[in-house]
């Protein structure tokens, strides 16, 4: 998928995710006015996910303190707080490895123990699920690693 496939994705997510009342146009009026904020989304995610796959990310799958198996999966996730602070309160990042009740992404922000998101991922899930963040740790600068227990 190359950048403008994935801010329209992304837009139309967005678009989605408003109100009725809250669309006083059209979804093509919607692109035509954000897309650029979008393709500068999409722009960040692209090179994101070009460092990632250049990494090896074997070494961290083989944990002993993991109780499931880790499938290697690199996909765009959406997420956002619960519950959200502000109606456009989202933001993605990076699958690495998923599970049954975990996924491990990247993100270009640091993500507060204990909290809970929604994640979504039509590569995943049909539906948004929550999940808590069992742990983030900084890999470089604004660039973090985090795990998430699916609920």
């Amino acid at each position: 998928m190359n950048v403008e496939q994935i801010g329209k994705k992304l837009s139309a997510y967005m678009y989605s995710r408003m109100e009725q009342s809250e669309r006083s146009y059209s979804y093509e009026k919607y692109w035509e006015i954000n897309h650029h904020y979008f393709l500068d989304r999409a722009q960040g995610y692209v090179q994101v996910k070009e460092s990632l796959e250049a990494q090896d990310l074997a070494a961290t799958i083989g944990s002993k303190k993991r109780t499931e198996e880790r499938n290697l999966l690199t996909s765009s996730i959406f997420y956002m707080p619960v519950p959200k602070a502000h109606k456009n309160d989202i933001s993605w990042g990076v699958t690495v490895d998923v599970s049954r009740y975990g996924v491990g992404i990247y993100t270009r922000d640091a993500l507060e123990e204990g909290s809970s998101v929604t994640v979504h991922s039509e590569d995943l899930w049909s539906n948004g699920r929550t999940a808590r963040i069992k742990w983030c740790k900084e890999v470089r600068k604004n660039l973090y690693r985090s795990g998430l227990f699916l609920e």
